[in-house]
């Protein structure tokens, strides 16, 4: 007979797994706290009967049970007299109690926070801690940080995809207590409050002792969301993007021109380290594009002087001027504009498109560096017309040579021109959905990530963005940016590249009458994020 003497609400004394021999157990009386075995025949040997009571085995199904300790009592009889009385005691073990519930606050780009340096953590029953948590259970934003000062043999991980905290090591529970209260917040996203959506966190912390978890207390932060300094202001009205310090994400690069001055910014996310370059192209020069002329894997500059009808190229290494000059032969006259950068001949290096708008022809320039290699006029070309303009450039049939997007403002059409160097070998009208004169063309890149370009479309009546999918000629898919903040009419498309480095092209608005500028982040036509860039 096994008894609990001084039973509490929801004991219970059981068998763990199957008796041996003919030895049954009845149920526990939860009334008496008895748990009875008995043998049919009383035939079981003692070596049977140990077993069967090795088996027997305590638990309380309570969510908060009493810690008295429990007395439990064992006889067994021949058949014909008692044992003496054996004692066993159960003592419960505690969970560690952990209080928590200051309510922080964190200013955008501000030092980290302490989220409750006043919290308090014991363990009635134990000495040491094994573990403790501190999750993130609301307002997670991509770029959330959770912090702490490693101390007393307690390391700490921080998971930046889940906003999960964890410490671990044997440690006494005041190392603990002083870890957790050393725990704060930050953030590297250009937007905390995820534009408003998400003005505060939650937050669950929990402790282990080895065995059991505490209750979860929590706590919360109210979040300040900055304005930031614009870098530059409105004057800089022209941006262009390209990797210029081969690091492989895309940079901007801004130009005045009202004095020439062109002013690169060296992306690091939404922060960015900004640079003046020199060089000899201070007054009526027009920042004209970007590519990478000298096959350096870095992206250059290309400048023209309408008033000297000059196109000159200047090579960069990041933000360092490495050479360039005035191409060695140009034989376009006043009526041409660069209209274009792109590798059209597949050698590595940019070339130029040139377009007159006066009668519609298009030439490409073949360049290796400064030098022209060769070139022409787009042989057949069933754009030459007045009102078709070169609007841009991309690889569409993945050939590995650069394509030509054309739009007809009139019509609202836009086609696709595929070519191989000078020959065109096929294209054809895409988008008809954009069959308007309101839609214009503000760029081209990967947006889903498929491998093949996309077209980024702007409303110049209503100032909304929309993409379209293509694999090829063919749509296949694509839709309107939920970005309203960007709907109106002082905010345009500057540039378009992947600036956060997963595999699917992100947008850059430039705020003309600000001349704020802000990523948009992009999965297809999902943003992800983003912000307003601010100087590192």
């Amino acid at each position: 007979t096994v008894t609990l003497t001084n039973k509490q609400a929801n004991d219970l004394l059981a068998v763990n797994g199957a008796l041996p021999g003919n030895i049954v157990a009845s149920a526990y009386n939860p009334a008496t706290g008895v748990l009875s075995l008995a043998s049919a025949g009383a035939t079981a040997p003692l070596a049977q009967w140990q077993s069967a009571l090795h088996q027997i085995v305590f638990s309380n199904s309570g969510a908060n049970p009493s810690v008295t300790a429990r007395d439990i009592t064992v006889t067994v009889n021949d058949g014909a007299a008692d044992s003496n009385v054996a004692h066993a005691t159960v003592t419960l073990d505690q969970p560690p109690t952990l209080v928590a519930g200051n309510a922080a606050g964190y200013t955008q780009g501000g030092a980290p926070a302490m989220l409750d340096p006043g919290l308090s953590l014991s363990d009635p029953d134990s000495a040491t801690l094994a573990s403790a948590s501190v999750r993130i259970t609301a307002g997670f934003v991509s770029g959330d940080t959770l912090g702490f000062t490693g101390q007393n043999g307690i390391a700490g991980f921080y998971n930046a995809a889940t906003g999960v905290l964890t410490l671990s090591g044997a440690a006494s529970v005041g190392a603990y207590q002083a870890a957790l209260e050393s725990v704060t917040y930050s953030s590297t996203s250009g937007s905390p409050t995820d534009f408003g959506a998400s003005p505060s966190r939650t937050f669950s912390w929990t402790a282990n002792d080895g065995t059991l978890d505490s209750a979860a207390a929590t706590s919360t932060l109210a979040i300040t969301a900055v304005t930031p300094t614009n870098p530059l202001n409105a004057a800089f009205d022209t941006v262009r993007t390209g990797d210029f310090n081969g690091d492989g994400s895309p940079d901007l690069v801004f130009h005045r021109a009202t004095d020439g001055a062109t002013e690169m910014l060296v992306n690091q996310g939404l922060r960015v380290a900004g640079q003046v370059l020199s060089g000899p192209f201070d007054g009526p020069w027009n920042l004209a594009g970007a590519g990478d002329f000298n096959g350096d894997g870095k992206a250059d500059l290309v400048y023209f002087n309408p008033g000297l009808n000059l196109p000159e190229i200047q090579f960069l290494n990041g933000t360092a001027p490495a050479g360039g000059g005035i191409l060695s032969f140009n034989p376009f006259g006043s009526d041409f504009q660069i209209a274009g950068v792109g590798d059209v001949n597949g050698d590595g290096k940019a070339d130029l498109v040139w377009h007159r708008a006066g009668d519609g022809v298009t030439e490409v320039q073949f360049l290796a560096g400064t030098t022209s290699v060769g070139g022409g006029v787009i042989a057949n070309n069933a754009f030459q017309s007045p009102d078709w303009a070169v609007v841009a450039v991309g690889d569409f049939n993945n050939d590995g040579k650069a394509d030509l997007v054309y739009h007809n403002t009139g019509l609202g059409l836009t086609e696709i021109q595929l070519l191989n160097g000078l020959t065109p070998i096929g294209g054809g009208v895409v988008a008809p959905a954009f069959s308007l004169p309101e839609w214009q063309v503000a760029g081209v890149g990967d947006f889903n990530g498929d491998g093949s370009n996309d077209l980024v479309f702007r409303d110049t009546i209503t100032h909304v963005t929309e993409i379209q999918f293509l694999q090829g000629l063919n749509s296949v898919g694509g839709g309107l940016v939920d970005a309203p903040g960007f709907a109106s009419a002082e905010w345009d498309v500057a540039g378009v590249g992947d600036f956060n480095r997963d595999g699917h092209t992100d947008l850059v608005f430039h705020d003309h009458v600000t001349g704020a500028t802000e990523f948009l982040f992009l999965n297809g036509i999902t943003p992800l994020g983003g912000g307003a860039v601010t100087l590192q």
